[in-house]
């Protein structure tokens, strides 16, 4: 009957086991059952002994949960659904398994707030050789694609190649299509679906010259597919930055009348700042030459404009080098230059122009057709970071020469080190870019304080792999607290970095900071994005908030972590830290603020107006500003504001204070005539002796260094 739902399930996953003798299949049901059992009874124990001690949980959902560590990570999950919804279940719809892999695609579905729901989700899991689990990967439905590529990953781990340092975007959505492609089958090639509108293909081999659009080349891939079985292998050969990546691809077709046939081509790829493909060139395979011209050409019109310096110098020490033109070669260098090789075979350190010149000069002397190719390259702001190869031929046969380069610049573009490796010490060339690239960044944050150049600093220890560098920012009684909705981990400091870590050793793991609130100097709120790819897994990004406390010392001694959506929850945080902190050594002036904010928020407006002095005058040095007003104008126009916006706040980014002094970094933000509004300011308000406001003035924004210098002279 249709209202018997649960039994015509169990009859489903009856009939399945008894098919399945497999002891890994039947270990994913005994798993579901035990996890179905402890879900009703709330004894949480029986869940977590069947996953491993290092179990790891990977929510890649849109609104995901992230990740989580620990053999309590699934139990703490489970938990937590629990609590929102207690008569929740979990129902299996579909399940496919391959060793100690499984694909399923399930439903939580259950009652809250008087009325029903169903979260549906792709779910991989890896079992160890225990049989407990390892791993578990979470997916929205849409990501069906990512879903099964890690399921087949883990089918065929066992002969995966180990993970392409150079991997990056392009290559990334390159490996995305042919995964989708194997698991929906050529000849019903779907993949225009996950391509976007200005997706175009290009086909410039010889026999070939197509320009097609997304469904012209689903379609063409579906003709050459037809009525025959298609394999594609690719090789990752050349990438420019994260947008561009060269592969060369094999293509194995079977069947049909024709029999076994095998077409060699190049691939290069380009996507868009989403990572989404929007361009597929094609090539003849012995037309290396112009696919790396076309790669070239694509980084040049694009992603090479990011970072000017860096491309410059790359595009002139290519050029001297083709032409032979030393004196220009030896231009790109500083007077203080040095050159390290830390290569197996080399030379020592050299020093000043002429130190990298001559061994450059002495090669192109014994291989007069030397040239230098350039297959991986990245920049930063003042860094380059490249793999190339010298090829040329000598005595009768070609040679080519492998190696890493890692280039730091001045302000004027020159370079002032240079570092060799040799191609097996990638880690090593990536991390001395990495150093590059942090201590050459973009000018610091508008407010940046002891709690921010911390944060910098461990972020750089993080992107160098260096656990030892990043202890040393982290204070023994380090304490970190993950408050994101179904995480709910409480570390102390040997906690966190192993945690940190763990994502830290994946193939590929990126952190984007950006600060959004500071009180004084020992607070800081940021947004941080962790974007992770690991072996056989495919691109993973979280966003969060985290809040970061500071000692005496300069290290790090909290650390708590918020869902991205908690924005008011973390300043809350951030204001409850600094009152309990740093507040109390300016109590005039925390005071004064504090007051300030409440009048405003509870529309207090005789409280308001006996917060400011006799003598009170706000000034607006704006360029579009109010002029000066007294006390009694000055109040009327902060409750004009809130009349005209009735729902208008006070956020309050950025503090400083001294005892009669406030540095304050502020939006007024409400709605409109129906729409959303933000006016930012910078005010400097200073106190008279009886704690009092005697004088305001406000700044525009992008005069931060004249509130500064203000703040201090009143201060």
């Amino acid at each position: 009957d249709l209202i018997d739902e649960a039994a015509a399930y169990a009859e489903l996953d009856a009939r399945y086991e008894a098919q399945r003798a497999d002891p890994p299949a039947r270990a994913f049901a005994a798993h579901r059952a035990e996890m179905a059992s402890a879900f009703a009874s709330g004894d949480w124990d029986p869940v977590a002994a069947i996953c491993a001690p290092e179990f790891i949980r990977h929510d890649h959902r849109l609104l995901g949960l992230g990740v989580a560590h620990g053999q309590a990570a699934l139990a703490d999950s489970m938990r937590a659904m629990r609590e929102l919804a207690p008569d929740a279940r979990q129902r299996v719809e579909h399940v496919r398994n391959a060793g100690r892999g499984e694909l399923g695609q399930v439903a939580w579905v259950g009652t809250r707030d008087g009325g029903p729901f169903e979260i549906p989700i792709l779910a991989v899991s890896e079992l160890d050789e225990r049989g407990r689990y390892l791993r578990l990967d979470m997916y929205d439905l849409e990501q069906q694609g990512q879903a099964r590529a890690r399921f087949d990953a883990l089918a065929s781990r066992d002969t995966a190649p180990p993970a392409e340092p150079f991997a990056n975007a392009a290559s990334r959505a390159a490996a995305r299509m042919l995964a989708l492609g194997r698991a929906s089958g050529w000849q019903t090639f779907v993949l225009q679906q996950s391509l976007p509108e200005a997706f175009r293909f290009h086909d410039r081999r010889r026999l070939a010259l197509l320009d097609l659009d997304r469904e012209g080349y689903a379609e063409y891939v579906r003709s050459i597919s037809a009525s025959r079985s298609m394999q594609v292998d690719s090789e990752l050969i050349a990438t420019r930055g994260e947008r561009l990546a060269l592969e060369r691809q094999r293509i194995s077709l079977e069947g049909g009348d024709v029999g076994v046939s095998e077409l060699v081509n190049l691939s290069v790829y380009e996507v868009d700042e989403r990572g989404e493909c929007v361009a597929l060139v094609r090539f003849d395979e012995d037309d290396l030459d112009a696919a790396y011209a076309e790669l070239d050409a694509r980084y040049q019109a694009d992603e090479a404009r990011v970072h000017p310096l860096a491309s410059a110098w790359v595009a002139a020490c290519r050029r001297a080098f083709a032409i032979r033109d030393w004196d220009a070669l030896g231009a790109l260098a500083s007077p203080q230059q040095v050159a390290h090789n830390h290569r197996l075979v080399g030379w020592d350190s050299l020093r000043g122009p002429a130190g990298w010149v001559p061994p450059l000069k002495v090669l192109a002397e014994l291989a007069p057709d030397v040239r230098l190719r350039i297959d991986h390259l990245r920049t930063s702001e003042l860094g380059i970071f490249w793999e190339s190869a010298y090829q040329g031929s000598r005595d009768g046969g070609p040679f080519e020469i492998r190696w890493l380069l890692a280039v730091e610049l001045n302000e004027l573009g020159t370079q002032e080190r240079l570092d060799i490796y040799d191609p097996e010490q990638h880690d090593q060339a990536r991390a001395r870019f990495e150093e590059i690239a942090a201590r050459t960044a973009a000018p610091p944050a508008r407010f940046e304080n002891a709690a921010t150049r911390t944060v910098q600093a461990t972020s750089a220890s993080f992107r160098a792999r260096d656990w030892k560098g990043l202890a040393q920012y982290l204070s023994s009684g380090l304490r970190y607290s993950d408050r994101r909705k179904l995480t709910r981990v409480e570390l102390d400091r040997d906690g966190f970095i192993a945690f940190t870590r763990s994502i830290g050793d994946m193939a590929r793991t990126d952190i984007t900071e950006k600060v959004l609130a500071t009180r004084g100097d020992r607070l800081a709120l940021s947004w941080v994005r962790t974007d992770t790819e690991g072996g056989d897994v495919g691109p993973s990004e979280i966003e969060s908030l985290s809040l970061s406390e500071t000692n005496a010392q300069g290290e790090v001694a909290h650390y708590v972590r918020f869902d991205v959506d908690a924005l008011l929850d973390a300043l809350a945080e951030l204001d409850a830290r600094w009152e309990a902190g740093e507040a109390a050594l300016h109590t005039r002036a925390s005071a004064a603020l504090r007051a300030f904010r409440g009048a405003i928020a509870s529309r207090d407006w005789p409280a308001f107006a006996a917060l400011l002095s006799p003598a009170f005058a706000c000034e607006d040095h704006r360029k579009l500003g109010f002029g000066t007003l007294g006390g009694a104008a000055y109040v009327e126009l902060i409750r004009s504001l809130t009349e005209l916006s009735p729902d208008v706040q006070l956020k309050l980014a950025h503090v400083r204070t001294s005892e009669r002094v406030a540095l304050l970094d502020v939006a007024w933000q409400g709605t409109r005539d129906g729409g959303a509004f933000e006016t930012p300011a910078t005010l400097v308000a200073a106190l008279d002796v009886l704690g009092k406001f005697e004088r305001i003035e406000v700044y525009d924004p992008h005069h931060l260094a004249r509130a500064l210098a203000r703040f201090e002279e009143l201060g």
